[in-house]
């Protein structure tokens, strides 16, 4: 009796992963564009001399791309405490059901 109890007893995960995608990808694309600003900066320095100006240039899309990958860090923090979380729940109530499981019998 408690073999076909435990074979209808079936535990479903559901991860909502939409907003951590589109902000991942999100912060992924200002990423590609601050790099892409970092190269031109570059380039401007190599085809112009060591200009102040081009130096302060390199130096503010590197601080964006400290600031980007920053965000990132963070969405991903975000997204671990949430899946901590919800783990929590999840442990929790498989307590509850094994401790009802095991009362029934």
């Amino acid at each position: 009796m408690a073999n076909d109890t435990e074979k209808r007893i079936t535990a479903k995960m559901v991860l909502d992963s939409t907003s951590f995608n589109s902000s991942l990808k999100g912060v992924n694309s200002e990423l590609r564009n601050a790099q892409s600003e970092l190269k031109l900066a570059n380039t401007g320095i190599q085809a112009y001399g060591r200009s102040s100006e081009r130096l302060k240039d390199v130096q503010e899309s590197l601080t964006k791309q400290l600031e980007l990958q920053s965000k990132k860090v963070d969405i991903y923090k975000q997204s671990i405490e949430k899946t901590d979380i919800k783990m929590q729940e999840n442990i929790k109530t498989r307590d509850r059901l094994k401790k009802s499981l095991d009362e029934a019998n």
